[in-house]
């Protein structure tokens, strides 16, 4: 180390053109994340970060045909590269077992050779086992998609009581592992073992340790499905859990969502509050069939009856429209939709272009709510009125009138569309249709969600919005 004039200063560096270097000004992500732990207000790594909305996501998934998710741990202990783990676990046993399987791993992706593997090619996440999982998941449980199938590897009961360390020193973990790949990868379990899962199961990247944008808007995201889905009374239908890597850290939140090609609750138009169709682990309901539904929308089930679909730049101002369009209806949105499982990366724009002209959305898509706000004149003065579908119950039809509305301002959403009242400023752009509003006046930070008419708004609960976070 040497010490070198640099302008009217002497700075120790290791060469001169290193001593030139203008200081950095960004804080390293793992470091933003630990100043500032609230996804909403972060603007390094959190949802109100500068490259937020910034790219094209049509086109961002590597083809595969497969997703498994092996149940292992949880965020805050997974290593950066999850399967890589010094001195092993049964995660590296799974990895190992399906490298030698494949022959080739590449892109996150298993590449089975054709006809080498019934289910095709393959990618494979860890799912958390703590409190951000699902009541019916235990470590070792391997989830399948599209084949909604959940694989209790070795079948151990005490396998949950193990750590980590107890399953590889058992020898369980290579055998079981070997067993499972051979077995339902390989050989597309044709016998069909395992437990059938229903309903829509959403997976959120939460993998801190990899990436800090990951780690800080993942696990802030599911605290948000959650609430809102037990708000719409949709627990029966809708399970959540968080998962790690998944390519592409630019793009968080990143939500992954497998669900049944035309969505799991029937579309009966009548907006009368939710009424469970497809049922969770443990649910009850009316067995409505999914061959009854009407609806044309995209379909990318590959012949399976689910789709797996990817979603980039999620924040919780669209986890409403989520719920409502892509859970409940099985449609695609394209602004966020990154791509599909079982699609090839070039198809995706093409097929992104043609749903959003189906939807009468703009395609390109229109900038993000924020990028919007932040242009001169662009910021709205008032709020939204938030209705209570019916009075009190919980709606993702939007009917019912906006009774019991709580106005902020000028701002309110009729029939599930936004309009500026006597007085309110620009409304930022935002996809017809869509009900979620970001007010920025100096007398409110809310975010609005109503009800009225028979349009696709979210209603809030007992008359209230449903979401009031810190200004996005």
């Amino acid at each position: 180390m040497l010490v070198y004039r640099a302008a009217n200063s002497f700075v120790a560096a290791s060469s001169l053109r290193h001593s030139r270097r203008k200081p950095r000004t960004t804080p390293h992500r793992l470091v933003a994340m630990a100043m500032d732990k609230d996804a909403n207000t972060n603007k390094y790594v959190g949802f109100n970060r500068k490259e937020m909305g910034g790219e094209m996501l049509a086109g961002t998934v590597k083809h595969h045909d497969c997703h498994a998710f092996f149940v292992h741990g949880n965020a805050e202990q997974w290593p950066d590269k999850e399967f890589e783990k010094a001195g092993g676990d049964a995660a590296t046993a799974m990895q190992a077992a399906l490298t030698a399987a494949a022959g080739t791993y590449k892109g996150g992706v298993f590449q089975f050779a054709p006809g080498a593997s019934k289910v095709g090619k393959v990618k494979m996440n860890l799912s958390e086992d703590g409190e951000r999982s699902h009541p019916g998941d235990r470590p070792g449980d391997v989830l399948m998609f599209p084949q909604m199938r959940r694989h209790r590897l070795g079948d151990h009961d005490h396998l949950g009581e193990l750590t980590a360390d107890d399953v590889v020193a058992s020898g369980w973990s290579a055998s079981a592992s070997a067993s499972f790949v051979n077995h339902a990868i390989v050989g597309g379990d044709g016998a069909g073992t395992g437990q059938a899962l229903t309903g829509a199961h959403v997976f959120v990247c939460t993998h801190g340790s990899r990436d800090a944008r990951c780690g800080l808007c993942g696990p802030a995201l599911i605290d948000a499905f959650r609430e809102t889905i037990s708000a719409l009374g949709m627990d029966d239908v809708v399970s959540v859990r968080g998962c790690s890597h998944t390519g592409g850290h630019k793009y968080a939140g990143n939500v992954l969502i497998f669900v049944p090609d035309r969505g799991v609750m029937p579309n009966d138009g009548g907006g009368g509050g939710v009424d469970a169709g497809v049922l969770l682990d443990g649910g009850s309901g009316n067995g409505i069939s999914l061959d009854d539904r009407s609806g044309d929308s995209l379909s990318l089930a590959s012949g399976s009856g689910v789709k797996g679909v990817w979603y980039g730049y999620v924040t919780p101002l669209e986890i409403p429209s989520i719920l409502e369009r892509t859970v409940r209806r099985g449609e695609v949105i394209p602004r966020l939709w990154r791509g599909s499982m079982g699609v090839q990366p070039e198809e995706h724009e093409a097929m992104a272009a043609a749903e959003a002209a189906r939807l009468g959305e703009q395609w390109p898509p229109q900038k993000s709510p924020c990028e919007a706000c932040a242009e001169p004149g662009a910021e709205t003065h008032g709020s939204a009125s938030a209705g209570a579908g019916g009075g009190g119950s919980a709606s993702i039809d939007g009917a019912g009138g906006g009774g019991g509305a709580e106005t902020f301002g000028d701002i309110e959403d009729v029939g599930g569309k936004v309009v500026a009242g006597a007085g309110a400023g620009p409304v930022p752009s935002w996809p017809a249709g869509e009900s979620i509003m970001k007010m920025t006046s100096a007398s409110s930070n809310n975010f609005g969600a109503s009800g009225g008419g028979s349009g696709s708004g979210v209603a809030g609960v007992g008359g209230a919005a449903i979401f009031s976070p810190a200004p996005y």
